[in-house]
């Protein structure tokens, strides 16, 4: 999307027939809940058969929340107006200031508001988001009808929380047809779900015999041995999945959340952090907050450390500005 200058609307506003501050003061709460259930109605039409990728489907979200940010900011920069309650009959011209730069930090607030109030509170965005995670391939890899009858069945039973159910059915998915990888693929996803890790690597690893390239599974495996705490063999798998794609945001992301949040090594893992935010800056994608996150945790311990200067060196590294 092309960028677009600031922009400066004036507007003239007559307070003379206002009998008080309220009058004039605009429901907050309501715009956000309107630009919230407006961006999850355009969510809710993207087309998924026709993305390539998950770049295109993050510029998706973000038209989707940008067509709502003008009315939002301009509802609360019009409840900041100071009101002259005396009652006179004059008129003030009052100039409201409206940033339309998508990089420029009053932009981004808004953006950032109704984009957290989307993660809380719209289905579509986090049945999205999850669609993701699995690369937006757009063929099912299956002839076998019974097989994807089941596996149709599965991905329903998923939408109703119901892993139990779900894994009968891709059970039963990859038993009519075993070369079936997306099958294997949500029966792992399901499994680490129940927290029945054993079976999800044994799924995930399946997948990866049928297709070594597979983004879901090489980045689930690697999720699966950290809940067993078997981080050796997490980092190894991430190392595997950035060797097939040294570009994916992901891979940065998974393995500099491993290194802060289970082997404390905080100059590491905020390296790779680091990498992970700018490829997520690049690619329009909301998970650069969960980075945000991260980023922040390794900043609180290594201040405890007595080690600021080397975290601001390593943003600085990474081409990264903050405010001291």
């Amino acid at each position: 999307m092309n960028k677009i200058l600031p922009l400066i609307l004036v507007g003239t506003l007559s307070i003379s027939n206002f009998s008080n501050a309220q009058d004039i003061k605009i429901d907050q709460e309501k715009i956000k809940k309107e630009a919230v259930d407006n961006s999850c109605e355009c969510f809710h039409k993207i087309d998924h058969s026709k993305l390539l990728n998950r770049k295109e489907l993050y510029d998706k979200i973000k038209t989707c929340i940008d067509e709502q940010i003008f009315t939002f900011q301009m509802s609360d920069k019009i409840n900041t107006i100071p009101i002259n309650t005396d009652k006179t009959k004059e008129k003030k011209e009052i100039i409201i200031n409206i940033d339309t730069n998508e990089t420029g930090p009053e932009y981004l607030k808004y953006y950032r508001i109704i984009e957290s109030e989307l993660f809380e509170n719209c289905t579509d965005f986090r049945q999205i988001i999850s669609s993701s995670e699995i690369g937006l391939e757009n063929e099912i890899p299956s002839e076998n009808k019974k097989a994807l009858n089941y596996y149709n069945k599965g991905i329903e039973a998923v939408k109703k929380n119901d892993s139990k159910s779900a894994i009968d059915l891709f059970s039963k998915a990859v038993k009519e047809d075993p070369k079936f990888y997306y099958a294997w693929d949500n029966l792992g996803i399901n499994y680490r779900r129940l927290e029945q890790y054993d079976e999800a690597i044994n799924a995930y690893q399946k997948s990866l015999q049928i297709n070594p390239y597979g983004t879901m599974p090489l980045q689930n495996i690697a999720v699966a041995y950290i809940h067993q705490k078997n981080y050796n063999k997490a980092l190894d798998a991430y190392q595997k999945f950035a060797d097939i794609y040294p570009d994916n945001p992901e891979t940065f992301y998974g393995i500099g959340h491993l290194y802060i949040a289970n082997l404390q090594n905080y100059e590491k893992g905020l390296d790779y952090m680091c990498k992970a935010y700018n490829k997520y800056i690049e690619n329009n994608s909301p998970y650069r907050s969960d980075a945000e996150t991260m980023i922040g945790l390794a900043f609180k311990e290594m201040k405890a450390k007595n080690q600021e200067s080397l975290f601001y060196k390593i943003l600085e590294n990474n081409n990264i500005k903050i405010g001291k």
